[in-house]
Parts: structure tokens; sequence; C-alpha cells
């Protein structure tokens, strides 16, 4: 699973999560829809945060029902993989309060998880590209044969209010030998009035704009198999994306 975004309240107290799980089931039976019920035996392989620091990886556990959590020790943001990409959330955490990048850090350093079973071992991997995996760690928990694997991710506030809610993307959520394709990257430069919005790979592609990312209504601008087009900056706040 690749989690590429995830908004989390900042100066919330204590834990926050996304990522991966297995489970036997959602409530323990006779306890559904209650928050006893909820606590399952399980293992997640997920992203996590205390106060302000965000982490790549952590494998969480519980082993009992009703029991308390175990825990992996954690891999760091600051954790470069072989190529020298150090995880952060890039679009929203590659650069300081000033915008200066932060040194070694993607634009498109996405946090990818895998939980992989081995009779009851649970092996955790983490992956900043999905094609080169790291293993963090191993857990044995007896659980039954078949499970339920899914993802989630929470925010705690601690019972303080108002409560806090946080936004998380993820994608490519199944069984991958191989990572999908990249991303497009888009670039935009401004000069005279008008934007040029350039890009990688190979076409053809489709030029999309909207006024409200959140809305998921994008209007087709033009369909292209060149790198490059010009669009006109007349102040209105657009919003650009490319489809391939």
């Amino acid at each position: 699973m690749e989690v590429v975004r995830w908004d989390r309240s900042l100066d919330t107290a204590s834990y926050g999560h996304a990522g991966l799980q297995a489970r036997p089931s959602i409530y323990l039976p006779g306890f559904e829809n209650t928050t006893e019920g909820t606590q399952v035996p399980n293992v997640m392989n997920t992203t996590y945060a205390e106060g302000n620091q965000e982490r790549t990886a952590i494998t969480i556990w519980r082993d009992e029902e009703n029991g308390g959590y175990g825990n992996s020790p954690v891999i760091g943001t600051g954790t470069a993989d072989s190529n020298g990409v150090i995880g952060r959330f890039g679009r929203l955490r590659a650069g300081d309060s000033v915008g200066t990048p932060v040194e070694g850090s993607s634009p498109d350093a996405s946090r990818w998880l895998r939980l992989a079973r081995s009779g009851d071992e649970f092996i955790s991997y983490w992956s900043y590209d999905g094609v080169e995996w790291i293993e963090h760690n191993r857990h044995t928990l007896a659980l039954p044969a078949d499970v339920l694997v899914g993802f989630g991710g929470m925010t705690d506030t601690t019972g303080t209010q108002p409560w806090q809610y946080n936004t998380i993307h993820i994608r490519n959520f199944g069984d991958f030998g191989t990572a999908p394709a990249e991303d497009i990257v888009l670039t935009v430069s401004l000069s005279e009035g008008t934007l040029t919005l350039t890009w990688d790979g190979t076409g053809p592609f489709t030029v999309q704009k909207t006024t409200d990312p959140g809305s998921n209504n994008w209007e087709d601008v033009e369909t292209t198999d060149q790198n490059s087009t010009t669009v006109s900056a007349d102040g209105m706040m657009e919003f650009f994306r490319i489809v391939k």
C-alpha cells in the first residue's frame, strides 16, 4: 500500500497512524459496535506520529483480546534508503517554515508499506518508491489461517474537543510484485501572464484543470502527445493536473 498524503492536525496529543492491518475480525464476537469490541488481536504496519514528529514506519500489535499494544523500534523520517532519499511527504513536508527544501527529500517520497505473512510470522517492510523494500520487523502471532487485511488511519486527541481529523490518501492497495508506474511530475513557470506547464513521460496526456480540487470536478483542457502546454494566467485561482 502507498500512502501518498497524510494531513494530520499539528499539536494533537498522543499518536496518529495510517497504514495496513491484519486481524481475524472487525469486532470481538458479542461486542459489535463497541469500543471494547474493537480490541481484537492484530498486527499493523503503519506510518506514525507523536506530537509533531512524523515517522516512516512502525509495527504495532495486540497479542490478546482486550490486551495492550506492543511495538517495534521506529523508522524515523530521517532514515534514508540506498538512494539517499529521505522519507517525507514531499508535497506537504519537503520544505521548512520558509520553504527551503529539506536536504535529501523527494517531491514524490510516498510511504510504501508491506505486510507479509509466513505461518504465524508477520514481516513488515517499508519503502519510498515501491521498488526497494526494507524489512524492519518480524512478529509472531497465532492468528487464524484466514484474516481480514485492510487499511485505516487515526489521529488521537485523547478525548479533547473540538475533535481533530486527518486526511489520508492511499493507492495501490493489494498484492503487488512490482511498483506501478511513477507519478507524472508537473512543473509550472510564469512569464508575462502565461503559464507554461511541462512534464515527463510518454503520451498521450490529458491536461485538466479545476477551481476546487476537493470536488473531483476536473475539466479537460487538451489532449496531447507533447510534454508541455501554455495557458493564460488570468488571475483566477486554478489547479492543473496531467492524466495519462
